[in-house]
């Protein structure tokens, strides 16, 4: 198995990097904060907004 299949890796402008690690460091926090959220019962629908979404499509969502 390739050595970077579950790694992925990205390469970055050396002009970039800090931006770029800002961004990870963000998307990492967020991602966390998600798996929080799902832990304690929270379901997408609801701390994604999705259900004031879907109200005006025609779409029903059973709990």
């Amino acid at each position: 198995m390739d050595s970077c299949a579950n790694s992925p890796a990205i390469t970055v402008k050396q002009e970039e990097v800090e931006k770029a690690l800002e961004s990870a460091k963000k998307r990492e926090y967020k991602e966390i904060e998600t798996l929080k959220k799902i832990k304690n019962g929270e379901l997408g629908i609801d701390f994604y907004d999705f259900r004031e979404r879907i109200s005006g499509l025609n779409i029903e969502y059973i709990d």
